[in-house]
């Protein structure tokens, strides 16, 4: 059995983590709403999100973060101000902001990390499937097409959960990261045999996942095992 038949249309979008590596500046803002360009970086994952079919974003934020919540609300009082003011196109762009997709906001609660952020939504997915990114990260895609797309375009051939992957092409690097051991499965993209959490890994596998140290990732692994289990056992990676 496999999941194919159910169109990939949410998205979950942790973003609630307290940023302390970029301290002090996260004291206040929130590190997904760093300019990246002209846009904060979590606008980047949004429009990457709806240029690759997604209607409906669930972020999870904590409490320190209702930034993310106001950058994508209606602000009329605002709007009514820039308008008097002259500045109708920077009004379109913060409406076309806040029309990308149906948004809904989720509060953390125990237990943290990534798994207690999937425990957190579980009631709004249900059984469906759903792409899982990060709102800090960024991944340029091979091409025109974006990462999330093209993982999409893997899972509705086959039917199996899809690992977006980073090439780590020096040994000496691969123990910094969790690592996957592949075997080639289709012209672009392979299967994964087994994750290695351990950040003294030894695994000959090139593949880390995208963007997290394995132990911060680890605590997703029940999902992961559960729709494995229903897919036969494999796991496709495309990276």
């Amino acid at each position: 059995m496999t999941l194919q038949g159910k169109p990939v249309r949410t998205a979950v979008v942790p973003a609630g983590g307290y940023g302390t590596r970029f301290l002090p500046a996260t004291k206040s803002i929130p590190k997904e709403m760093f300019p990246l360009w002209d846009k904060p970086v979590i606008l980047h994952v949004v429009e990457e999100l709806v240029a690759s079919g997604i209607t409906d974003i669930i972020f999870i934020v904590s409490h320190h973060k209702q930034a993310i919540e106001s950058f994508f609300a209606c602000n009329e009082t605002l709007e009514d101000y820039y308008l008097k003011n002259g500045k109708e196109k920077q009004v379109d762009e913060l409406r076309r902001i806040q029309s990308l997709a149906r948004f809904a906001f989720v509060y953390t609660r125990p237990p943290y990390g990534n798994g207690g952020c999937l425990a957190a939504v579980e009631h709004l997915i249900g059984d469906d499937p759903f792409v899982l990114v990060w709102a800090d990260e960024l991944i340029v895609a091979n091409g025109k097409t974006p990462r999330v797309r093209q993982c999409l375009d893997v899972y509705e051939k086959y039917g199996l959960p899809v690992i977006s992957s980073v090439h780590i092409p020096e040994p000496a690097d691969r123990s910094r990261y969790g690592m996957a051991e592949m075997e080639p499965f289709f012209r672009g993209g392979a299967a994964s045999k087994k994750f290695c959490a351990s950040s003294k890994s030894r695994t000959s596998g090139r593949n880390r996942r995208s963007g997290r140290r394995m132990e911060r990732m680890c605590l997703i692994e029940e999902y992961l095992m559960h729709y494995t289990s229903r897919s036969q056992g494999k796991t496709m990676n495309c990276g």
